[in-house]
């Protein structure tokens, strides 16, 4: 079963789940709520634990959906079933990793200017860290993307030349990546005496390049 074929099940499971709770709704000119408040309160954990396991927790639409289902009305429990619905259309028609998509590189873009702030300011160290662990897991999510698993545990040339053997960069990207292994391994590894602010200005202008080139 794939792992989008595995999101619909989960999110389908949760979802048989809500009738339930609709049901023990009730409203007079005094008061309402639901009759049911534990299973109200458990379904409202269990979908937002879901939700920001699908979404990530960071994103637009996941704090949507919290505000949604954690204000204690039917109508506020119905969108929040609309909302999943939907999400599982976005799954069908791979419109989920587009949203993943834009999350990560709102993520790295952070990265990269507090590297680039950190390098203005005379941190090299900083953003040489900052910078790397961009450039390290960029290249790990593109063998990724590209169904390289094995690729997973090596060390960052050997994906490097993974990804160029299997036609996913150019021999030019490859030549560019494996230019900051010594870089790499000096920030990652902090020997700081090998690091230096024009190696690392050089590859925070190559990253954006190739993060949005290869949506990674």
């Amino acid at each position: 079963m794939s792992q989008d074929s595995k999101l619909i099940e989960q999110i389908e499971r949760v979802l048989a789940k809500f009738p339930v709770v609709s049901a023990t709704w009730y409203s007079s000119n005094m008061t309402s709520g639901f009759r049911d408040i534990v299973a109200y309160h458990a379904l409202r954990a269990e979908c937002i634990a879901l939700i920001d396991h699908v979404l990530g927790a960071e994103h637009a639409q996941a704090r949507t959906f919290h505000r949604t289902i954690s204000t204690e009305t039917l109508h506020h429990l119905q969108s929040a079933e609309g909302m999943l619905r939907g999400t599982i259309e976005s799954i069908k028609y791979g419109l989920l990793e587009d949203i993943r998509t834009q999350v990560l590189l709102d993520v790295q873009g952070d990265f990269l200017a507090a590297a680039d702030s950190a390098l203005s300011s005379g941190a090299k160290d900083v953003a040489a860290a900052l910078s790397c662990v961009v450039l390290e897991d960029s290249v790990k999510r593109l063998a990724a993307k590209n169904g390289l698993n094995d690729l997973a545990n090596k060390e960052f040339s050997a994906v490097v030349v993974g990804l160029f053997n299997a036609g996913a960069i150019t021999k030019a990207t490859k030549g560019a990546l494996l230019a900051y292994k010594d870089l790499r391994n000096s920030a990652l590894h902090a020997q700081w005496h090998e690091v230096s602010a024009e190696a690392v200005k050089a590859l925070l202008y190559f990253l954006p390049v190739f993060v949005e080139q290869h949506g990674v």
